[in-house]
């Protein structure tokens, strides 16, 4: 995370973690079983996404490292407008992923 963002979004991800456990809680409280069936769920999307995680993120560090930063900037960037939209709108709609 960029050290400008960190006072800002640094504190979020203990609120995520607490509001997961303070869930399971209640889950666990109102139904064992559905609370370990949650657990199984996310255990298996945790190994279902993790390998295309680590896929997007080397094809994204190597993008990075290829293509300058100012034409990312010029195609993607504030300034390009309903091109930067377009050509963000077709990349995503080329990728795999999502619900």
């Amino acid at each position: 995370m960029q050290p400008h963002l960190e006072g800002i979004y640094g504190h979020l991800d203990y609120h995520h973690d607490g509001a997961a456990v303070i869930v399971l809680i209640l889950v666990y409280w109102k139904s064992p079983h559905a609370a370990g069936r949650g657990l199984n769920a996310n255990g298996s999307l945790i190994l279902e996404i993790t390998p295309r995680t680590v896929a997007a993120f080397t094809v994204a560090g190597l993008i990075q490292v290829i293509v300058p930063q100012e034409l990312i900037l010029k195609w993607m960037g504030e300034a390009s407008g309903v091109r930067g939209i377009m050509i963000g709108m077709f990349l995503g709609s080329v990728t795999r992923g999502g619900p």
